[in-house]
């Protein structure tokens, strides 16, 4: 038998029970009532063993709430957090939320597609992968993505391929909308939506920038290949320019232009 020599109030709603043999124990007030703890109370192993449980669940469900408190989280996550805090009894914790409606993968799937697609430029593809991270099946991620319809893909795709044409403003026009093209599939929009992205992008070529641009390729090239001579030196600037998506016609121009400058 242990008797309890003094409770005292611990942290939130915790109590620290203390007993004559100067062992431990944590409970919260919901524990206290239910088992009626006093200070004199006489326990016996079976009893003991019980409250310890209910304690010990208590503390668990504790740490799941706090975790639930900040953002929703799929089971998965969950499971993986309790585990990490080596908490017990996570089924029946499991079990508890899904009863108070606080876990709830559907929902949670439904939710991280409506956030993820008014609040990252993410395509279908990358938010189910994201998903499947999170523990979500096939079912589930299938029936959440309804939150993300074609049409919405579509504009979505569009939206952010017109954003892109800043970052590519220092390319050759060819080479930005392949740099596009590939960015919104490495984005995980599908090919369907990439092409009606490309379609409706406003992105003309202006001649006269896109020389400007392609004399200082050339002149950043020349320079580099300043060893070589001769026709070599032609040929690997040329062929330089051309990967970068420039015309051939106009590469011949700036390139006799530097010719001119360097003799």
């Amino acid at each position: 038998m242990k008797e309890i020599k003094e409770i005292t109030k611990g942290k939130s709603s915790n109590y620290i029970i203390k007993f004559t043999d100067n062992a431990t124990l944590k409970v919260n007030e919901d524990v206290l009532v239910r088992f009626r703890l006093l200070k004199g109370t006489r326990l016996d192993e079976k009893e003991l063993e019980k409250i310890k449980t209910e304690a010990d669940f208590q503390v668990g469900l504790q740490v799941a709430l706090r975790y639930l408190s900040f953002q929703m989280r799929s089971e998965y996550e969950l499971r993986t957090q309790l585990k990490n805090k080596e908490i017990q009894d996570i089924a029946k914790i499991i079990q508890r939320l899904k009863e108070m409606n606080l876990l709830n993968d559907e929902n949670f799937a439904q939710s991280f597609v409506r956030t993820q697609k008014n609040t990252s430029d993410k395509g279908p593809q990358q938010i189910k992968h994201l998903l499947r991270q999170k523990g979500m099946d096939s079912q589930i991620i299938d029936v959440a993505m309804e939150e993300f319809p074609q049409e919405e893909q579509d504009l979505a795709c569009a939206k952010l391929a017109q954003k892109l044409t800043k970052k590519y403003s220092n390319k050759s026009h060819r080479e930005a909308l392949q740099k596009i093209r590939l960015s919104l599939m490495n984005k995980g929009f599908y090919s369907n939506s990439v092409n009606f992205a490309m379609d409706e992008l406003e992105f003309e070529e202006d001649e006269e920038q896109q020389f400007e641009l392609l004399q200082k390729e050339t002149e950043k090239l020349w320079h580099k290949h300043r060893n070589l001579e001769g026709y070599k030196k032609y040929m690997k600037v040329k062929q330089a320019l051309y990967k970068k998506g420039f015309d051939l016609d106009a590469i011949d121009k700036a390139i006799d232009e530097v010719k001119l400058e360097d003799e």
